[in-house]
Formats: C-alpha cells, structure tokens, sequence
C-alpha cells in the first residue's frame, strides 16, 4: 500500500516504499524485471513498426498517427467505391458490430491467463454489463437487425464471464465491487 495510501512526509513514503520492498516475495521481483527487460529489448529490436509480433508496441507517436491516418483513408476510399455494393457495407458493418461485441474479450483472457482479477476494476465490468444489457434490450424492442440483437447478446455473455472470474479465481479482495 506504499502508493495508495498518502503519506506527510518524504519519510514516512520511503519508510512505507522500504517496507513494501522487503515483504516482496523475490520471485515476484524476478519475473517483473525480467518480463519488463525482455518486453524493452523486443521493442529495441524491432526494426520497423509493422512487425506483427510488436503490431502495438509504437516506438514513437509519428508512426502510430501515420498508421491510423493510412487506415482512416483506405477505410474512407473502400466506402467510396464500393458504396453501392450492399456486401461490402454489409460486411463493414458487421466488422464494426463483431468488434464492439468482443471488446471485453481481451480483459476475460488476461484473467484466464493469469488466474486472476488482480487488478481489473469490477465496477467497470459492472459498468459495461449495464451497459450492454441496456442497449441490447434497447434493440430487442426496436425490432433492430437480427445481428445487433446477436452481438449485443454476444457481449453480455463476454461481461458475464468476466464477472464469473471474479468468483472463480481467489483474489485477495472477494467482494465484488472494489
């Protein structure tokens, strides 16, 4: 708790920091500095930014601007050409739908991995689950296209999972909400 508690003084943070450290468990420490130094050499090495296995680790703000003007114009130029082609819009939408529907995803298979919630905010979950319940019900009523209903659907049963985690896997903070 050395950071998330505020301290008077200099003193009494580095007293709080000290003891923090000495409680660490030094295999902790380890993997920590060695995922972090394996995770910065692999940044380093990487000649230039479209290697697939780095994609989001941008070595500076230019290319990732570079890379989202080029997507923005190649997205707007497909539109263009093929806008009369119900496929194409079809398929772009249901790309843009499929990939709301999954935001969650990544955050179930961080806990999956790690088996555990450490660290994930269960008001946020509870947040999107309100959320997604809300606006798929929203579109049950208004009789939307049969893919909203789905992927709407699709995402409260990815909110769901996440929720489960937090019962599945022990955390040192059972409740809930955080």
């Amino acid at each position: 708790m050395a950071c998330r508690v505020r301290h008077p003084n200099i003193t009494a943070l580095i007293t709080s920091v000290d003891q923090k450290w000495m409680t660490m468990n030094t295999d902790y420490v380890d993997k920590t500095c060695k995922t972090f130094r394996s995770r910065l050499e692999s940044i380093i090495a990487v000649d230039g930014d479209f290697d697939y296995r780095y994609f989001w680790e941008w070595t500076d703000v230019q290319s990732y601007i570079e890379f989202i003007l080029t997507f923005a114009t190649l997205g707007c130029l497909g539109m263009y050409v093929f806008l009369d082609k119900s496929w194409f819009v079809e398929t772009i939408g249901f790309a843009a739908l499929i990939t709301e529907a999954m935001l969650a995803a990544p955050q179930f298979y961080k806990n999956l991995k790690n088996r555990s919630t450490v660290g994930m905010s269960r008001k946020m979950v509870l947040m999107w689950l309100s959320g997604d319940v809300f606006k798929t019900v929203y579109f049950y009523l208004r009789a939307a296209p049969v893919q909203f209903f789905i992927c709407g659907a699709l995402q409260v049963l990815i909110d769901l999972a996440v929720i489960g985690q937090c019962f599945i896997y022990p955390n040192k903070n059972k409740s809930l909400v955080k």
